[in-house]
């Protein structure tokens, strides 16, 4: 279970403040008081903030406690830039902004710490650079004042998926990314954000690619407005501090096997929705190349990777993807290599895609299938182990799964 937020100390002064954040060059980073808003001058103290890889923050930190650095999984270090530009805008109109130079875990903490009565008295930022051109209206926030981006945000505010379930998705993929509720968010009615920095910066052309992968990862499931390009969003808290996790992995533009998966942007209105369908169409292309032998590692990774997404279960895969490799008429050392794979395609699949929900009902009909086959206790356990290493669940989780459907269905007999 996911703990609370950050805790950090107070800010001691508006320019000690953004010295934190803006470093020893505040001053010519931070305007003046006659034109900066008092949201922007009065920033929080800032405290450096760690995460292992692979994991969110769950739970403060007590400052007594020294941070050592660890990596978990597969994952051998952070890759992303040590710092990474961020701008800041006073409000949705963006008259006055300013741009910071921040670590993951330093924005971080600026997110958790800045609160407002109202979401309108709130800042906005942006993962990028903008450049010193005004629309008409005064604003420096549109698409022609952008010089350079530094990241992906997706926003996702349709109230089904829970802010922890977002965290967790994001630690399966080893996906570096900072994630913290909106100001909109409550517990019944979830909306949170992702923040996505890069290893580098990067022209606008290539970000709808990278938040394709973002969103392909979360099924589809961010906003339209996450695609418009000067997008700035809202942060910090109504009233109280928002939820804040960072989870350590490898920046986004690396993961480049997120492209078998990439989603673009939804439909703008129900008369433009996707043909029913045309996920199944898809799904075809990629068993056609799979039968024809055009190509077999990246069609089996992508097939391996949506069926996993849409529920089912380990096995049923492994078993489908035999299927279409048997239907090929030419079996040479290629196809023999990647239908020996298989296994590992999907194991690696369901570690990444699978939410937590979907590898419990995996370990559940994993039981009640060797139970109608009357196998022994022993054997059901050794497979209930080995099908919990390969969801990456909890063993002990896993066992107390199978041990109540065994019991239920011995109650049922007797």
């Amino acid at each position: 279970m996911l703990a609370g937020s950050i805790v950090v100390p107070a800010a001691a002064s508006a320019r000690g403040a953004a010295q934190a954040v803006f470093g020893s060059s505040a001053d010519e980073a931070m305007p003046s008081c006659e034109h900066s808003p008092p949201r922007l001058r009065q920033l929080p103290t800032l405290t450096p903030l760690w995460r292992p890889c692979g994991s969110a923050r769950r739970g403060p930190k007590r400052p007594s406690q020294r941070p050592t650095q660890r990596t978990a999984g597969k994952c051998s270090g952070r890759a992303a830039m040590t710092s990474f530009a961020v701008t800041f805008f006073s409000d949705v109109l963006a008259l006055a902004k300013q741009q910071a130079s921040v670590t993951v875990e330093t924005l971080a903490t600026f997110i958790h710490d800045t609160t407002a009565a109202r979401k309108d008295d709130l800042p906005l930022l942006k993962l990028g650079r903008f450049g010193n051109a005004r629309t008409p209206k005064g604003s420096w926030r549109h698409d022609g004042n952008i010089i350079a981006l530094t990241g992906v945000e997706g926003d996702y505010d349709a109230g089904s998926m829970s802010f922890e379930s977002a965290v967790e998705i994001a630690e399966k993929a080893q996906l570096l990314a900072l994630l913290h509720t909106s100001p909109s968010h409550t517990t019944a009615r979830p909306r949170w954000r992702i923040l996505c920095p890069s290893s580098r910066e990067f022209p606008a052309k290539e970000r709808p690619q990278l938040l394709g992968r973002i969103n392909g990862l979360y099924r589809g499931i961010l906003g339209r407005e996450s695609w418009t390009l000067s997008q700035a969003y809202y942060f910090g808290g109504v009233g109280k501090a928002c939820r804040v996790e960072i989870v350590e992995g490898q920046p986004v533009d690396l993961l480049h096997e997120l492209d078998l998966i990439a989603v673009g942007p939804p439909r703008s209105s129900p008369s433009h929705q996707p043909s029913e369908g045309a996920e199944a169409r898809d799904d075809a292309e990629l068993i056609r190349r799979i039968l024809s032998g055009e190509g077999f590692h990246v069609e089996l990774c992508a097939i391996a990777a949506r069926y996993i997404g849409r529920g089912m279960d380990t096995h049923a895969v492994a078993e489908t993807l035999r299927g279409m490799m048997l239907a090929q008429a030419s079996r040479d050392a290629r196809w023999l290599d990647r239908f020996r794979s298989i296994e590992g395609f999907v194991s690696s699949a369901a570690a990444k895609y699978a939410p937590e929900a979907v590898r419990r009902r995996a370990i559940a009909r994993l039981t009640h299938r060797m139970a109608r086959r009357r196998r022994s206790a022993e054997d059901i356990k050794t497979a209930i182990l080995a099908q919990a290493q390969q969801l990456d669940l909890n063993a002990e989780c896993a066992l107390a799964i199978g041990s109540r459907i065994l019991l239920e269905k011995a109650r049922a007999r007797g």
